[in-house]
């Protein structure tokens, strides 16, 4: 899968363990593994739940609530970064999504629940693990993207 990052500035992670600095205000929060690790709300990117102007991307040790930019790319668009996909959509590489144009750098397709109905639109997509069996954080065996396999 392909994952890119755009870096901005928020409030700082412990480097040595990618953990947010623990404090009362930060509860909720995950760390980014970015050029320098940063704090940014959790979120499940199925249910997404980030504030307007923000998506539910993940950035290599957790997901959490990013600014999207400025006209995020719907539906087996293509993508280059994480937070460049409307809502609900993850940024992957070509591979994965065949209706995707294959040279380009990533496309937007669904997060999907393992759990649920394969609801995936593209055809012979089908709701595949977004994580290698038994690297899944607690509370995200369940996540999926729609795919290929």
């Amino acid at each position: 899968m392909h994952f890119a990052v755009v870096f901005v500035a928020l409030a700082g992670c412990d480097p040595g363990t990618l953990d947010p600095i623990v404090t009362a205000d930060r509860a909720g929060l995950t760390c980014l593994d970015i050029a320098l690790p940063q704090c940014v709300p959790t979120c499940d990117p199925v249910v997404q739940g980030c504030s307007a102007g923000e998506t539910c991307s993940f950035f290599g040790s957790g997901f959490g609530c990013w600014d999207t930019v400025e006209a995020p790319r719907e539906l087996f668009e293509a993508c280059e970064f994480a937070n460049a996909c409307e809502p609900g959509l993850a940024c992957v590489g070509p591979e994965v999504a065949i209706v995707c144009a294959p040279d380009s750098s990533g496309c937007c397709t669904p997060y999907c629940d393992l759990d649920g109905p394969n609801v995936c639109p593209g055809a012979g997509h089908q709701c595949i693990p977004f994580f290698s069996p038994g690297v899944a954080p607690p509370g995200l065996k369940h996540l999926g993207i729609c795919g290929i396999r």
